[in-house]
């Protein structure tokens, strides 16, 4: 009977339905891109998480979804022909959830006011569901150079102020829940102007976002909302792109284990990548 109880464990830690419950908001670079699919971080974390023996239950949504700037609504679609028209390297919904169908709650081409969205209208299911222990939130790069025109770039300064809005709702909606806001990745500017030349100057917004976001994250950490930053700008370089913008399989490894390391203290971890955040 042991040995079945043990190897039940087992198995429920490895499909990651034990430990912690975590939600993981974001963008494409968190739900996946390109054709064929990069494995995105959100998947890989919860391997590193099992690996480590503390694993993490994802939850949110398990389809593709695409936010809509001009109905203001996400757009659900499984059919093979559909494709996340605001990603530069676009690919079919019936991919992207085949491939890595766990729940999550990232959408191609969606900006930090659209998680806002998504995440007011689940949140019901949400606390229902049991809520998450731990929030990350990976999002500001649609913000700061979106190429849908329905949707107006944002500044440094404009996008935390979206982020703060979003930050204070998950709060409200989960009061027990440890939140994280990661830095922006780096863009590879000879690749990116290819998919859009007005992003050539986009690496200065978001050197500009990500040094102010340590200084809002104290800021909100002093009004009674605790947040912390994963610094990702020491877990990747341009090298890690598989298109300027988005990270490859490898690169998505390297975000998973820093931020693993960092919500986990488990500074060894973070010392195989750019660097440790101990």
């Amino acid at each position: 009977m042991k040995k079945k109880i043990t190897l039940l464990v087992g198995l429920l830690a490895v499909a990651g339905f034990c430990g912690k419950r975590i939600l993981i908001l974001g963008d494409s670079i968190t739900q996946g891109s390109s054709n064929p699919v990069e494995r995105p971080w959100r998947d890989w974390i919860l391997q590193i998480a099992n690996a480590a023996g503390k694993p993490y239950t994802p939850v949110g949504l398990a389809s593709w979804q695409v936010y809509d700037y001009n109905t203001k609504s996400l757009v659900v679609n499984y059919l093979g022909v559909g494709v996340c028209s605001a990603d530069p390297y676009p690919m079919t919904s019936s991919v992207a959830k085949s491939t890595f169908p766990g729940p999550h709650g990232a959408q191609c081409g969606i900006a930090t006011d659209g998680l806002l969205s998504w995440f007011k209208t689940k949140k019901p299911n949400l606390v229902n569901a049991g809520g998450a222990d731990v929030v990350v939130i990976a999002s500001g790069t649609n913000d700061l150079g979106n190429l849908n025109e329905a949707q107006k770039q944002r500044s440094a300064t404009e996008t935390l102020a979206q982020m703060e809005l979003l930050v204070k709702e998950v709060k409200n909606t989960l009061p027990n829940a440890k939140i994280y806001v990661t830095t922006l990745l780096p863009v590879d500017e000879a690749k990116i102007k290819i998919i859009n030349p007005q992003w050539i100057t986009y690496q200065p917004k978001i050197d500009e976002y990500n040094a102010k976001l340590f200084g809002w994250s104290e800021g909100m950490r002093k009004s009674g909302i605790p947040v912390e930053v994963i610094d990702w700008t020491r877990a990747v370089t341009v090298a890690d792109l598989h298109d300027g913008l988005h990270p490859h399989s490898a690169g998505s490894e390297k975000l998973a284990k820093f931020a693993f390391a960092r919500m986990e203290l488990v500074p060894q971890i973070a010392a195989t990548v750019v660097g440790s955040d101990d």
